[in-house]
């Protein structure tokens, strides 16, 4: 089945029609996640976000696994081999890849993706400070969000302010952590990845406990 707003004119500019149009195209707007992740290293951040791998993601509202089906937007340290002689030294870079859905402990819904092409562009112009010894993911994510919510045309978000997602992200963790989501001690609770703790912001509501 084939399905276009070309074989529907009279009813294009009805949006119910367009939109049960592209759940069948399978074009809806995707979701922009921010992502906590297992990171085995001691935190030194005030707030202690740094406990965490933090990652933009994008994925579906609603799919059976939509935990592991994401591309994750995030900055990663990775050691290079650079100056005369070669030494090797840590160096940040932006990275688009896959999900790791395994280490993935919580998410918080932000934002519903409009252009894909626009969010990328933005992501590769934050700046990437490798020179800052203090400098971090944490901080990668705080610059991006705050270029996309300048930007305006990538997402559209009624969260306006990186501090109200940071201080959600960690508050919801933390009660999961303690509600023993991860660590095996509560026996009714089964830790299944495709399946990640998710808050939705928009709503203020929980999508996934």
């Amino acid at each position: 089945m084939c399905l276009t707003t070309n074989q529907f004119p009279e009813q294009a500019s009805d949006s119910t029609v367009v939109n049960k149009i592209n759940q069948v195209l399978g074009r809806e707007k995707e979701r922009l996640y921010v992502g906590l992740y297992v990171r085995g290293s001691t935190p030194k951040m005030a707030g202690g976000e740094d406990e965490y791998h933090w990652a933009f993601l994008a994925g579906p509202k609603q799919h059976p696994k939509s935990g592991s089906r994401h591309i994750m937007y995030h900055a990663k340290e990775k050691l290079v081999k650079s100056g005369t002689p070669p030494q090797i030294r840590p160096e940040w870079q932006y990275v688009n890849d896959s999900n790791r859905a395994a280490m993935l402990l919580v998410r918080v819904l932000v934002g519903k993706i409009v252009d894909h092409e626009r969010l990328e562009r933005i992501f590769k112009a934050v700046p990437l400070r490798t020179e800052d010894a203090n400098w971090n993911c944490v901080l990668w994510m705080e610059d991006a969000f705050r270029m996309m919510v300048q930007d305006g045309g990538a997402i559209t978000t009624s969260v306006q302010d990186w501090a109200s997602v940071r201080d959600k992200a960690m508050s919801y963790v933390e009660q999961k952590k303690a509600a023993h989501r991860f660590d095996g001690k509560d026996p009714s609770i089964v830790f299944d990845p495709a399946k990640p703790a998710t808050w939705d912001m928009l709503t203020d509501t929980e999508m996934t406990p």
